[in-house]
């Protein structure tokens, strides 16, 4: 099942829905449900919160046991219980599922089915085991791992021959990047770009570009994944400002060491530009990724992987040595 991002979560675990959970009717008494409560305690999967259910089963409210000693007992359930509680159905993502318990502050999900009947629900302990299954999940991802095991307890005892096709995929991509990349340098050696200094600052825009393209990648991923009501127009005009104000920082003080210490201004003209164009066209990289793969319905972190840098890198590259091509023709 896809969430909103395109994302491939899989749905409730029936182990993570418990059934033994406290139940009451709205026209009991809060003395009644506690005299119950406590001669079933020892039976109750959680009891967290005791959930308000009409005689059909159908969910029609929750209150904590904390609010059931509080109330005196004489009150009605019916007057102390919170209507329209939060409800998952069976085949919801287990991600959202977690996701919703952070953010309403709820310690335990009822899981309901299409009539609003109660079926369990999801307790505190499996909310933690997911959230971890969840972030063993994301961190393989970004290091390329494809495909990776949903539980993180488990990667010590996968066979070799599925951990190598595991991690195997990616790494090619990784490979046949880096082959274009040593093209595309050949190509402008070969050409008309040969000033050693070039040659020299080729690891440092590289790993600028990317770096700041790996920042608004996580970042922009964090946030689709967590804000549900993110305007992407709005974020990508913000991320722009920054982008831009990172590029003119970063390629002012990249130009100005260069000519400090080599007294070339041609040089330093070519690395503060590059700094400037590649860093706004690696977070334009890191923006659009993330999308394109939304789109076709697969999951955005991997495009914080080899993949994003692949494509950083061999346009860093072309970028960098297309510049100084330009400068130093007019320069020299």
């Amino acid at each position: 099942m896809n969430d909103r991002n395109g994302r491939r979560h899989p749905r409730i675990a029936q182990e993570h829905i418990a059934s033994a959970v406290p139940i009451a009717k709205p026209d009991e008494t809060i003395g009644h449900v506690e005299a119950r409560l406590i001669g079933e305690s020892k039976s109750l999967e959680t009891i967290n919160y005791v959930y308000v259910v009409k005689d059909d089963g159908a969910l029609v409210g929750v209150f904590s046991i904390k609010e059931l000693f509080r109330q005196p007992k004489t009150a009605h359930v019916l007057d102390v219980m919170k209507r329209e509680p939060l409800t998952v159905y069976p085949k919801t993502d287990q991600a959202r599922v977690a996701r919703l318990a952070i953010k309403h502050g709820i310690k335990a999900v009822p899981v309901v089915d299409k009539q609003h009947h109660l079926l369990g629900v999801v307790p505190s302990d499996a909310i933690f085991h997911i959230l971890e299954q969840e972030h063993t999940t994301n961190f393989l991802r970004l290091a390329g791992v494809h495909s990776p095991p949903m539980d993180g307890m488990e990667l010590s005892r996968i066979p070799i021959a599925s951990l190598f096709w595991r991690r195997f995929p990616w790494l090619i991509v990784g490979l046949l990047g880096g082959m274009g990349a040593a093209f595309v340098v050949e190509y402008f050696e070969r050409a008309s770009v040969s000033e050693v200094l070039i040659i020299a600052f080729i690891p440092a825009v590289v790993y600028i570009a990317d770096a700041v393209g790996s920042q608004t990648q996580t970042i922009f991923i964090r946030a689709l994944a967590l804000e549900e009501k993110l305007n992407v127009r709005l974020y990508a005009w913000r991320e722009a400002r920054v982008g831009m104000l990172l590029a003119l920082s970063l390629g002012l003080i990249a130009g100005s060491l260069v000519f400090l210490r080599w007294q070339t201004g041609a040089v330093g003209l070519v690395v503060a530009t590059s700094f400037f164009v590649t860093i706004l066209i690696a977070m334009t990289i890191a923006l659009l990724l993330p999308l394109l793969f939304h789109k076709l319905k697969w999951d955005p972190a991997v495009a914080s992987g080899p993949f994003a840098t692949v494509i950083r890198d061999i346009t860093t590259l072309v970028i960098y040595f297309t510049i100084a091509e330009r400068i130093l023709a007019m320069t020299g």
